[in-house]
Formats: C-alpha cells, structure tokens, sequence
C-alpha cells in the first residue's frame, strides 16, 4: 500500500474479507498516508468491515483516512478532504526561519481549501511564534499544523525552556509585541513546557463556530 500511495497517489483499500485481531495495525494506515505526504497530494480511504471494525478503526485512525461503506462510495468521495488533516515542517535557526513559515502556512491553508479570514490569522500568527523562537531560544523550530471539526491548531516547538511574556503595548516598539499580536488573533493559545523547549500552540476556530 506504501508503494501504491508514492506512486500513484489515490489508493482505495477493501478491508470487507479483513480480519481484525487488534486494533494496533490500524495505525499503519495514518502511518502511511503520512509518510507519503499526507492529504491532498495522495488520497487514501478505507472501505468495507463491520460495526466493529469501524468502531476500532475510527478509534485508531482518529479521522485521518475515512471509512465509508463500499467501493463504490470510496470512490466517489475519494476527494473528500478527512475529517483530521496535518503537516509539519523543520526550520533552521536562520532568519529566514519566519518567511518559509509563512509560505508553509500559506500553502497548507491553499491546500486544504481553509476560508481566506482564517488562513490570514493562520500565517500572521504562525509567523510571530516564529520569529520568537529564532529569536529568543535561538534553536531550530517545527511548526505542526492539524485541522479537525474544532478548527486549525498550529504548534512552534523550540529548544528553549524560558516561557512567552506578553509585554505592555508600546508603540514606539516593534519588538516584544509578537505574543500580543498571537493573542488578537487566535480564539486560544497555551504553552507546553517540555524537557527540551517547549511548545506554543494555537487554536483557530472555524468562522461563525
């Protein structure tokens, strides 16, 4: 299936004769289609199986390749964007690190077919948390970037344990305004403390949720 996806790009998978023993070799299909770039550039669905399958198999997979009933509908829905989506990327420490963010949003958001208010907030956003990073922890950063039913959450993960300050508004400043500007725009953010950094998420809920 690995091969099938790198080369052809759209895969339909009839697990109706599947017999399932554990639910652990469900993750392979996520596993897979993430490994091969993940959606829309290939496009992978399940199909077939029953109650109990599908209850394993959405447990497992959490809404990264959809199940549908038959082949038939596999196919006709096999452009059908899943109900869970994510991409990463890795930047250098360079300054160059917070424009090839912007362009990785901007891409993704394309892609994915985000409304044009939430891609927006999605790139400035993304930006800020990392010009923080390459600027104060002064370590490479990965952006993680998921979209699901409760809208686009973005992750900067960096190598630095000293946690965001949001300083007082001070116009005459440029500098020191990122995590008030992150503020404005996203619904929700937190920070995650980590052995090795920590990580500044974001949540962008959909328009009108």
């Amino acid at each position: 299936m690995g091969d099938a996806l790198h080369e052809q790009g759209r895969v339909i998978v009839d697990v109706t004769k599947m017999q399932l023993a554990q639910a652990e070799p469900l993750l392979l299909f996520a596993a897979l289609q993430a490994e091969a770039g993940g959606w829309p550039w290939v496009k992978l669905a399940v199909c077939g199986g029953d109650r109990s399958f599908g209850s394993a198999f959405t447990s497992a997979v959490g809404g990264f390749v959809p199940l549908y009933g038959d082949p038939a509908e596999a196919a006709a829905r096999l452009d059908d964007r899943p109900d869970r989506v994510w991409q990463h990327q890795h930047l250098a420490r360079t300054s160059a690190a917070p424009s090839q963010s912007r362009l990785f949003l901007t891409d993704i958001c394309a892609a994915w077919q985000l409304p044009e208010e939430l891609a927006e907030r999605a790139v400035l956003a993304t930006s800020e948390l990392v010009t923080n990073a390459v600027e104060h922890a002064q370590s490479e950063v990965d952006v993680w970037v998921d979209l699901d039913a409760d809208g686009l959450r973005v992750a900067v993960q960096d190598g630095s344990p000293a946690l965001p300050i949001r300083r007082p508004s001070d116009h005459t400043n440029a500098r020191g305004r990122g995590i008030a500007m992150v503020d404005r725009l996203a619904d929700r953010w937190g920070v995650l403390p980590r052995e090795d950094g920590k990580t500044v998420w974001i949540l962008l809920r959909w328009p009108d949720s």
